[in-house]
């Protein structure tokens, strides 16, 4: 699924987006960063992993953006 289809059956599942909290970043490198997030759902979360790379000139997200509602296949819990 595309990033939007993702979100589409997301909502249509667990109801309306609510907005986000931050789980965890890690500095890979000066210029790369990996953010783990929560979306917020009226019935529940999604989770969220991607990269991040400083350009220079601004940070952009790169890289497979993955997705699950189960944190253990998202969140490093190592």
């Amino acid at each position: 699924l595309s990033g939007v289809d993702t979100f589409k059956n997301v909502e249509s599942r667990y109801g309306a987006y609510q907005g986000y909290q931050v789980v965890s970043s890690k500095t890979i490198s000066p210029s790369a960063k990996l953010i783990n997030l929560q979306l917020n759902y009226e019935k529940g979360p999604l989770f969220t992993r991607f990269l991040c790379y400083w350009t220079g000139a601004s940070w952009i997200v790169t890289g497979r953006l993955s997705f699950n509602t189960d944190p253990a296949e998202i969140l490093d819990t190592q």
